[in-house]
């Protein structure tokens, strides 16, 4: 009798045991995409001295001309390209030699290789070129220098940031 138990008891173990297994399944993914980056391959965004005429006027420097960036990312993907109106001030020179600070605002121009204006925080697509995705960026624009403008050496940083 105590075989026959320790039998039954042995059985219900074993139907329970594999009454409560459960199992499933899941797929792993990974897209590994090139490392994205911007770099400055020259030009200028120096609009050199400026002699105040007594009227407002605004000077430019065309995109041709002015600074060159080729962005360097996966073939095939789009790029958002962000940035902002500029604030150059004199303060820097102020500071070392006396004065009145003043500003002025530099309005970006940017446009591609093709001329065609870039919009900021747009996605532009990068062209493939063999293993690498690729968009060449020329940066110009513009300041109005006030008849009043405080005399000095203005400077400021231009900022354009990237990412997928």
């Amino acid at each position: 009798m105590k075989i026959l138990i320790v039998a039954v008891l042995i059985y219900i173990f074993s139907v329970v045991a594999i009454g409560q297994s459960a199992s499933t399944t899941a797929s792993g993914t990974v897209n590994i995409i090139q490392p994205l980056s911007i770099t400055s391959l020259g030009g200028s965004l120096d609009f050199g001295e400026i002699i105040i005429t007594g009227a407002a006027t605004t000077y430019q420097i065309l995109p041709a001309q002015g600074q060159y960036f080729q962005i360097l990312g996966h073939p095939g993907r789009s790029v958002s390209i962000i940035f902002n109106l500029v604030n150059l001030s004199n303060a820097i020179w102020v500071g070392l030699n006396g004065g009145t600070i003043g500003t002025l605002v530099f309005t970006p121009q940017v446009v591609n290789n093709l001329n065609e204006p870039i919009i900021s925080g747009n996605f532009y697509p990068l062209t493939i070129n063999g293993t690498m995705g690729e968009l060449d960026i020329r940066v110009g624009g513009s300041i109005t220098v006030q008849p009043n403008q405080p005399h000095g050496d203005y400077i400021g940083n231009f900022i354009v940031t990237v990412s997928y």
